[in-house]
């Protein structure tokens, strides 16, 4: 993107010009790369490589002059400036103070530089071009307003992503796996320009999580009353906040990446407009594909956004280690709820619920769905539909619902409830209860899995029983069936069951399928 142009004036460095091109592509075989090493290099590394001393300016405040830029221009130089405001501790003030940044337009292409003594900028200067502006475009979306973030980011005191300088193409340059505009607004490449990167082409409208990594380091993270402390809602529809903004242009089919910074609160990631289905992953310095592109949203490292709606596609929501409420739409969507006491609310499709790692609430919806809750104390409902119900680790509770339900309990103690429907009903391992509820249900044990309990065993109903064991057959019910008090007690050769409420053993005979 820029050619920078260093040269010393009196007991001071003057650092940065900067000339945009277009780079090709061609395989590489980089070394592995984190966002933290990719933003060392963007603050220190690149300019150690120039042979130049890190640099940045010492105070938060920074005033700027865009005087000399036409209306559109002065637009989206503000535009930019409050977004890196947005995701470090700075803040610009309109003023005419040349110790700030100046910006113009009246000298051909686009380039910053920057006046410092030991590390601490004295002035900055931006040019992007008017040429450049009506050849590139004049609002936030455009190659321009991209441009706007990179020179930005370089008086800030930002270098590129690999050492390179007016022109580079991947395979002989780059020297991060990842440099692309997908992590960073100061590399070269776009992302069909690096081979490593699966993504669609987009322009950033926000600082990448590489970018915000390296401003932190310089000046500091957003303080609370940052426009993105408290609850947040973003949303498609563009009508929350800035960001929402954002994504309203890449849901009105402009090719645009952004990565999502949040300081506090609980937040929403709300894409129950999205027609397109989306891959979204709300773990920090995750990528996501929305609004028909691929990785295309990035949220920064550090970010914690709690809450996650789909659209009417085929979706797939991840987690984070928060307490998430992912909720699906009208699409067969996946949710995974990673760690945390998580909710996932299934809806109109054929919906993969997964809880992860916590104590989670898995709610399936109306249809067919498929409930996994994972370690912790689980809770899962089936609600309408066929639904498979598998508790895992932990100790959980499942209500089958409506429908025909399988419902298996894993390693806990758990609590099975088959509710309507014709279900069928496995503890698993552990001291397990289990209540068939209406309907002519199946309880299938297996001898080994400890001791289970049934509470509602109808004959009359139609329930029966599946028994699977190595060593008793349909010959040894006398045997190890005895009635105490008002229940019936099967004991095997490990473990027992126990039917509560329930003695008449020459009707359970024939209810038993031995396995």
């Amino acid at each position: 993107m820029c050619i920078y142009c260093f040269a010393p004036a009196a007991a001071e460095v003057t650092a940065p010009s900067i000339t945009e091109v277009r780079s090709q592509s061609v395989a590489i075989s980089a070394s592995p790369d984190t966002i933290d090493a990719m933003a060392t290099y963007l603050t220190t590394g690149y300019w150690q490589d120039q042979g130049i001393s890190p640099h940045a300016f010492a105070a938060n405040v920074i005033e700027v002059n865009t005087s000399a830029l036409d209306s559109a221009g002065r637009a989206m130089a503000w535009q930019a400036l409050g977004a890196w405001a947005s995701v470090a501790d700075l803040i610009f003030v309109e003023g005419g103070d040349a110790r700030g940044i100046t910006f113009s337009s009246t000298q051909s292409g686009a380039y910053a530089n920057a006046r410092f003594l030991n590390g601490e900028i004295r002035s900055a200067f931006v040019n992007i071009s008017a040429d450049w502006q009506a050849r590139y475009g004049e609002e936030v979306g455009s190659y321009t307003y991209q441009t706007y973030l990179h020179e930005i980011g370089h008086a800030l005191g930002l270098g590129h992503q690999g050492n390179y300088n007016g022109g580079a193409s991947y395979g002989q340059d780059a020297i991060f796996a990842h440099d692309s505009y997908q992590l960073s607004v100061m590399s070269y490449f776009s992302q069909t320009e690096n081979p490593l990167v699966g993504a669609s082409y987009a322009l950033a409208v926000t600082p990448m999580a590489v970018d915000i990594a390296a401003i932190q380091s310089l000046y500091g993270a957003p303080r609370d009353t940052s426009a993105s402390a408290g609850d947040t809602r973003y949303a498609l529809d563009g009508s929350a906040t800035q960001d929402s903004a954002l994504l309203g242009m890449a849901a009105a089919g402009v090719p645009v990446t952004m990565t999502l910074y949040d300081v506090s609160g609980r937040d929403l990631l709300d894409f129950s407009a999205a027609q397109d289905g989306i891959r979204l992953d709300l773990r920090g310095g995750a990528v996501s594909d929305v609004a028909g592109l691929a990785g295309n949203l990035v949220i920064a490292q550090g970010t914690v956004i709690e809450d996650a709606r789909s659209g009417v596609g085929n979706d797939l929501l991840r987690g984070n280690i928060g307490d998430n409420r992912l909720a699906a739409s009208r699409g067969n969507d996946v949710l995974f709820g990673h760690g945390g006491s998580d909710t996932l609310i299934g809806a109109e499709g054929r919906d993969r619920l997964s809880g992860g790692i916590g104590a989670d609430r898995l709610l399936g919806g109306a249809h067919m769905d498929k409930l996994w809750g994972g370690t912790g104390r689980d809770t899962l409902a089936g609600g309408g539909g066929d639904d498979l119900l598998s508790g895992g680790g932990g100790v959980d509770q499942m209500f089958g619902g409506t429908g025909d339900d399988v419902l298996t309990g894993g390693g806990g103690t758990d609590r099975l409830f088959g509710q309507e429907g014709q279900d069928t009903l496995s503890g698993g391992a552990g001291f397990d209860r289990l209540w068939g509820g209406a309907g002519a249900d199946c309880f299938v044990y297996r001898a080994g899995f400890a001791n289970d309990w049934i509470f509602d065993f109808s004959v009359s109903e139609g329930d029966r029983l599946q028994i699977y064991s190595d060593a008793a057959t349909e010959g040894d019910l006398a045997q190890i069936a005895a009635i105490e008090g008002d229940d019936t007690n099967l004991t095997f050769e490990t473990g027992t069951l126990r039917l509560i409420g329930y003695t008449d053993l020459a009707a359970l005979a024939g209810q038993i399928d031995w396995l």
